[in-house]
């Protein structure tokens, strides 16, 4: 294997550990089973370009050259479905759409693998790329169909770009940013030059998908894009613990050979193998705990005091008569505490509107939009009383799209979400509701948990 096919089984490598991830977060969520899908196709799409140069003979070449473009063909309409699932959520395309999307890539694929209208032969050239012979498809629907696709895409995600706020808006820039740079390589590398008899770059295509997966894997980490960020931090420190004591015991074992045989003169593998059941046994769980304990501060989840952090409040509270400041110094101890990306407190005025009194990690109008959302107090009063307590906002939105639970504005609950809200909290006197709480997700991609939800009520 040479090393342009080393680097494309890297890319699809880690195409493949990144589906698995998201598939296996929430493998009933539309959009999950469409990104596993393109992780399939590119993967399939990497595999088969690696299974193309390494063909000796003309047969074989020429197979696996049409099966290349058979999965090919399917990258730019699985990318479609992916798109409008992120965007549309449970308001999806309809059967009808969905036929209308897969159908042309359905012929166009099933042509390519099993006739020679896309794909005609391979000739070989010593030293150079193999050079294919198109069939007549190719030059009129091949090309024009998977540009379209591709164009397709990106008009969907430039237009929802403006349209939109918040965490989602920075969503579909990654996205579009990711599909855009590896699709425009793809197809001047593996779709325009060959058109022209040029193959030397035919398999920089494959190699540059890392750009999608990287943007989305970004998107992930950063814009809780699937909502895989806790287990990807997870696999770091787990990761971290493997490398950590592999090495460490391996150093051992060779230092516990040469004192064994060199200087006590026994040549016994036992006695080393004691020696490090004895250490692994003894330092395995204090490794496990510090790696952990590091990367949770790193990733923003170093654990509180509860009686600390009410005493701090409760000092907060006696000390500070401004209703701003006493707001500011709550907010500020409990976003430290809670490592959360924003809050803010709005209270309903004397004409029944939210009015916000503090915010903190909201960016330009994105709060104020929230707070003139159109009936927002009726809708969130008749929420609270319906769940009676805090709003679990991904929790409500996931039991939504899996059709366990109708909210009473699902346009408010896909804005909350989209605004990267994680936690309304409702605010009383005498039972009633003068204003509520908002907190964002946390740093680390964590939920809250209950001890969280118990220091807020």
């Amino acid at each position: 294997m040479d090393t342009i096919s080393i680097i494309i089984t890297i890319t699809a490598l880690f195409n493949i550990l990144l589906g698995i991830l998201v598939f296996f977060r929430n493998p009933k969520n539309k959009l999950n089973r469409y990104f596993c899908l393109i992780t399939i196709s590119l993967v399939f799409w990497a595999v088969t370009m690696i299974l193309y140069r390494a063909s000796t003979s003309i047969f074989l070449s020429t197979e696996w050259c049409r099966a290349l473009y058979f999965s090919a063909a399917w990258v730019p309409s699985f990318n479609i479905l992916f798109i409008y699932a992120f965007l549309r959520g449970n308001k999806f395309l309809n059967p009808l759409k969905k036929i209308i999307v897969v159908i042309p890539t359905l012929l166009i694929s099933l042509t390519s693998l099993f006739s020679s209208l896309v794909v005609n032969d391979v000739i070989f050239h010593s030293g150079w790329e193999k050079e294919i012979v198109f069939g007549p498809i190719y030059y009129i629907l091949y090309i024009i169909y998977i540009s379209s696709y591709f164009l397709w895409s990106y008009i969907i995600l430039i237009r929802e770009y403006f349209t939109s706020i918040g965490v989602k808006k920075s969503q579909i820039l990654f996205i579009l940013i990711g599909s855009f740079s590896a699709s425009i390589v793809g197809m001047f590398s593996n779709l325009l030059l060959p058109t022209f008899k040029i193959f030397s770059l035919n398999w920089l295509g494959q190699v540059m998908i890392i750009l999608y997966s990287a943007s989305i894997a970004y998107a992930i980490t950063r814009y809780r894009l699937m909502d895989i960020r806790a287990i990807v931090f997870r696999s770091l420190a787990f990761g971290l613990i493997i490398f950590i004591t592999a090495s460490v015991f391996s150093v051992i074992s060779t230092l516990l050979a040469y004192l064994f045989t060199d200087l006590a003169g026994v040549k016994s593998s036992i006695i080393s193998s004691i020696v490090i059941a004895t250490l692994l046994t003894t330092f395995y769980q204090p490794l496990r705990r510090l790696i952990e304990r590091t990367t949770n501060t790193f990733l923003y989840k170093k654990s509180y005091n509860p009686d600390v952090l009410l005493a701090q409040i409760s000092e907060a509270t006696s000390s500070i008569l401004d209703l701003h400041n006493l707001l500011a110094s709550i907010s500020k101890t409990l976003v430290d505490a809670l490592h959360c990306e924003k809050m803010g407190v709005v209270l309903l005025n004397k004409a029944n509107k939210l009015e916000i009194y503090y915010q903190e990690g909201f960016v330009l109008a994105e709060a104020e939009k929230l707070a003139n959302f159109p009936d927002v107090v009726s809708i969130l009063q008749k929420q609270l009383q319906n769940l009676g307590g805090a709003l679990v906002i991904d929790e409500m939105k996931t039991r939504y799209e899996n059709g366990e639970f109708r909210p009473e504005s699902p346009e408010l609950l896909l804005a909350l979400y989209q605004t990267d809200i994680a936690l309304i909290l409702p605010l009383h006197v005498k039972e009633q509701l003068i204003g509520i709480v908002v907190l964002g997700t946390k740093k680390s991609g964590d939920p809250y948990n209950s001890q969280d939800l118990s220091i807020l009520k």
